[in-house]
């Protein structure tokens, strides 16, 4: 131990053990390396998967919403027949002529009601429209009609 020097500076300890470290850190990249490849694979594949996933999720979103709009349509048409068929009904009932019934206003059955009885008082008891209806659901059979235009036919020519 006759040829120990003492190390004094930091330069001399970084000459003195440089190359060992070299040593260890090419043994621990070697021994590694594989597994860092496979994890930066995974990674890469998951990045690209999330990516696809991310614009599926989306357009989901998207058709979602355009469903959205779509079934709030249909569900404004819809309660647009459903007053325009109660206002028909209950001027049909009340004794105003078809063409009041569309002028009725009101949110619920009893407020169009309410008004249907009101505008009845205002303009009087004028003849409702006539409705017959058969048993097959229509406004009379071929027969029938065919009958009422004959008679009227005839009255017009003063038979």
């Amino acid at each position: 131990m006759a040829d120990f020097t003492p190390i004094n500076t930091q330069e001399e300890m970084d000459k003195a053990i440089g190359p060992r470290l070299e040593r260890e850190r090419k043994t621990v990249a070697e021994k590694y390396e594989g597994r860092l490849s496979e994890k930066d694979k995974k990674i890469k594949e998951l990045e690209d998967k999330n990516g696809t996933l991310s614009s599926q999720l989306e357009e989901a979103d998207k058709k979602h919403k355009d469903f959205e709009a779509q079934i709030a349509e249909r569900d404004g048409k819809i309660k647009g027949y459903e007053s325009s068929a109660m206002k028909t009904k209950i001027a049909r009932e009340v004794g105003l002529p078809y063409e009041a019934a569309e002028r009725l206003a009101g949110e619920d059955e009893d407020a169009i009601r309410k008004d249907a009885e009101s505008l009845k008082a205002i303009i009087g008891s004028g003849k409702p429209a006539p409705q017959r209806k058969s048993s097959e659901g229509n406004y009379g059979s071929d027969s029938e009609i065919e009958a009422g235009l004959k008679r009227t036919l005839d009255s017009m020519k003063g038979e």
